[in-house]
């Protein structure tokens, strides 16, 4: 496929996913809003080894991987711009390959990892509660991107993100951690760079608004800490089951104003016009 018909046709249909998002169920529903987010998650996690076993301790090669559920999104002055109870939809997602490349005994640095979030029209009921168990009640390999009650019932993909470098010096580097590595499970914080690489929302959050220090702009922002699962001073629960870790906190990103993509789509198709005539010309 020529590359500027390619371009042409992303921008176009940013502009008509950008204006269809608050109709359309399919769709994370902002509310016609532009401009930064804040995304605040709830995070279930647990680790395998190289092997694909659950592990009990913490080394190269270990992959981490879980459940997601999106609790609210909201601009950057706390107001909120959706959650279940406002827009009606849940938001859950299963990510892996966050994988253990360096251990230190501050914390470790990782390569790899991607997420696919999904939008519900009706409440899948926190089926992060089966635990690690949810991967083979839908058929699915531990530590997988398939997990029972999200991605088995016919829920729209609505975001597929990939971490990319850029939080660390090190080129490979996609996420690092800080945490005491003489307790197990582990818990500390956690920093992240991502792009938006699919899904029914990916055009209004492909912005490239994240200026990371060490890479290129990026479109997400993750700041994550940690907790184990069960413990007292966990802020979280509904995990449970063999989950090893809890994270939550806010990852940062904006929505652009549809006029701009509407310009960039113009602007393509303007010179994919003037290079028709170019060659035209030549001929």
């Amino acid at each position: 496929m020529n590359v500027r018909n390619l371009l042409v046709g992303t921008a176009a249909g940013a502009v008509l996913l950008g204006a269809a998002a608050a109709a359309n169920a399919t769709t994370i529903d902002l509310g016609g809003y532009i401009g930064g987010v804040q995304i605040k998650f709830n995070n279930y996690e647990s680790f395998v080894d190289s092997s694909g076993n659950l592990t009990s301790t913490l080394a190269t090669g270990d992959q981490n991987f879980g459940v997601v559920q999106i609790t609210s999104i909201s601009d950057n002055n706390g107001n909120t711009l959706w959650n279940p109870t406002l827009r009606h939809q849940w938001v859950y997602g299963v990510f892996n390959g966050i994988t253990v490349s360096g251990i230190s005994a501050t914390g470790t640095e990782n390569t790899g990892g991607e997420f696919d979030f999904y939008v519900f029209t009706s409440n899948p009921n926190t089926p992060q509660t089966q635990g690690t168990a949810g991967y083979a009640a839908a058929g699915c390999a531990l530590a997988s991107l398939c997990y029972n009650g999200i991605t088995n019932v016919g829920a729209t993909l609505a975001l597929k993100v990939d971490l990319v470098p850029g939080v660390d010096p090190n080129p490979t580097t996609t996420l690092s951690a800080t945490f005491n590595t003489s307790v197990f499970p582990p818990t500390g914080s956690a920093q992240a760079y991502a792009d938006v690489v699919g899904g029914s929302n990916a055009a209004e959050f492909q912005t490239h608004s994240e200026i990371s220090p060490f890479g290129a702009p990026a479109d997400l922002y993750l700041q994550d800490n940690f907790c184990v699962e069960g413990a007292t001073a966990c802020p979280l629960t509904g995990g449970t089951n063999h989950w090893q870790d809890n994270s939550h906190d806010p990852v940062a990103g904006a929505v652009p104003e549809p006029s701009s993509l509407a310009l960039l789509g113009s602007a393509l198709f303007g010179s994919g016009f003037f290079a028709r005539r170019r060659r035209k010309k030549k001929d």
